[in-house]
């Protein structure tokens, strides 16, 4: 891929982009680089890692160098944790994507309590791969005392607002700057006004709001009836308005389109577009155990959907997703018609059926998922 870096950064973007999407391999990868984490949210899915984390158990640089060299088409990671800023070799661990695997999409989730380290971390990221294209989530689930309580961190919403002023004054068309709001029964019933907060006094690239899911440590906080995430959601798209350009721009349309796929899936109980899970999409926690993806294992208790370890597979992705228990996985979700309203899954559900995404890209605010 030498060549590449005389190459223009849009084509380049293009052609790893087409060229990733063409492919077998995997496209997209969920990736939790550690379970390490300064915060204890109550309705945190990761609770149990997070409060087991070993920092010697987890993946070191030189491992994510090896298993970079078998991803040869991933163009989008998608990096969570834990708080991925506590990882103070982040940047190099996404350079060595960019450089063996052709990442040119990055998404961090952050909780924004590290404002400084943060706007280091992603401008060393655009120093190290000049092509790469980075969008920070910054966590904020409402006003000041309750994000701090639902957090567990007293001083944390102040924080999460220093980073976004720090980041917000990043110039670079290449670098977007989103909210991300988890719904919960801890701040459903302000959810409305935290919402016109955000619109009208933040300046951001686009604000999401997800349904709390899986194990949650605190399970109260799952108590949000269907109709109270639609019409949260339904509220937040009245708000919105995509000023986004590029690339950011279709994937916010994609956002508001797996809304509606989202909505259909979790109200009538099926699926409405083809999950691609364990194919195009995979999930990777920082012990380097791979598996389909993160909500899988909660929604099917009784099986084991642990694909391999990469540590036993000496760091080839390609063995694991070729092994018998991978392809009986892959097998399941096709045959069972594997749904449920995970944004991320979702997301990708629609970037892969070319049908769907064209209907994205072309007529946006027609779309309705089939």
């Amino acid at each position: 891929m030498m060549f590449l870096k005389y190459i223009p950064k849009k084509i380049d973007n293009f052609y790893m982009l087409s060229k990733s999407y063409f492919s077998k391999s995997p496209s997209y990868l969920i990736l939790f680089v550690t379970a390490m984490c300064n915060a204890r949210c109550k309705m945190c899915f990761y609770w149990k890692n997070i409060d087991n984390a070993q920092l010697k158990e987890e993946l070191s640089l030189k491992e994510y160098e090896k298993i970079s060299k078998k991803f040869k088409n991933l163009v989008y990671i998608s990096i969570g944790g834990g708080e991925p800023t506590l990882r103070k070799d982040l940047p190099k661990i996404i350079k060595s994507f960019y450089d063996n695997s052709g990442t040119r999409y990055v998404n961090i989730v952050t909780n924004g309590g590290l404002p400084q380290q943060t706007l280091d971390m992603i401008n060393d990221v655009f120093k190290r791969c000049p092509k790469i294209n980075v969008k920070i989530s910054i966590s904020l689930d409402g006003f000041e005392d309750l994000h701090d309580e639902i957090r567990g961190i007293k001083g944390l919403f102040l924080k999460s607002i220093e980073t976004y002023k720090l980041l917000s004054k990043i110039d670079n068309e290449s670098f977007a700057l989103n909210i991300a709001t988890t719904l919960s029964k801890l701040n459903k019933e302000q959810i409305k006004e935290f919402v016109d907060y955000i619109s009208d006094g933040l300046n951001i690239n686009d604000h999401t709001i997800s349904f709390v899911r899986g194990d949650a440590k605190d399970e109260e906080s799952k108590e949000v009836t269907l109709k109270e995430y639609h019409d949260t959601w339904n509220y937040l798209l009245d708000k919105q308005q995509n000023q986004a350009k590029g690339f950011f721009k279709i994937f916010n349309n994609m956002v508001r389109a797996m809304y509606s796929i989202n909505q259909k899936t979790l109200e009538e109980d099926k699926m409405f577009v083809s999950c691609v899970a364990g194919n195009k999409l995979i999930t990777l926690d920082e012990k380097g155990n791979v598996y389909p993806c993160e909500i899988i294992s909660y929604l099917n208790k009784s099986r084991d959907f642990k694909m391999g370890s990469l540590r036993d597979s000496n760091y080839n992705i390609n063995k694991i997703l070729k092994n018998k228990k991978s392809k009986n996985i892959i097998s399941f979700i096709k045959k069972s018609k594997c749904h449920c309203g995970f944004e991320c899954a979702n997301l990708c559900n629609i970037a892969f059926s070319k049908k769907n995404l064209i209907k994205v890209i072309v007529f946006p605010k027609r779309f309705i998922g089939q």
